[in-house]
């Protein structure tokens, strides 16, 4: 912000409002002290090149996987990628419960 001279005492003013604000922090950098704080250890997956890299070196390792097990290579063998920041696991904790009869539900409520 003070690169633009602006300060925080300027927010919500005729000169620099909330969207004036929001629109300022979410244009930084990637290597912005505002992104690095907000971001912490994984600020540097912002970079524009990083999921790139990521991706050659997760491709190279698949292809080295298939190469020195050409026949016989199962899907379950290949390395998995990496995960980024923003990924989501699609590995799901699912609870198995056993259904209760109507009428031990009604007990267990009190409603019998």
């Amino acid at each position: 912000m003070i690169g633009h001279g602006l300060r925080w005492r300027d927010v919500a003013t005729e000169r620099f409002t909330w969207s004036d604000c929001y629109a300022l922090m979410s244009t930084q950098p990637y290597d912005s002290p505002i992104n690095k704080a907000i971001n912490g250890k994984d600020w540097w997956w912002y970079h524009p090149v990083v999921d790139h890299v990521v991706g050659i070196f997760d491709s190279l390792g698949v292809i080295a996987t298939i190469i020195s097990q050409r026949p016989n290579v199962k899907k379950s063998q290949l390395p998995k990628p990496t995960l980024r920041p923003w990924d989501t696991t699609k590995e799901k904790e699912v609870l198995k419960v056993k259904p209760s009869a109507l009428d031990v539900m009604k007990k267990m409520l009190g409603w019998d």
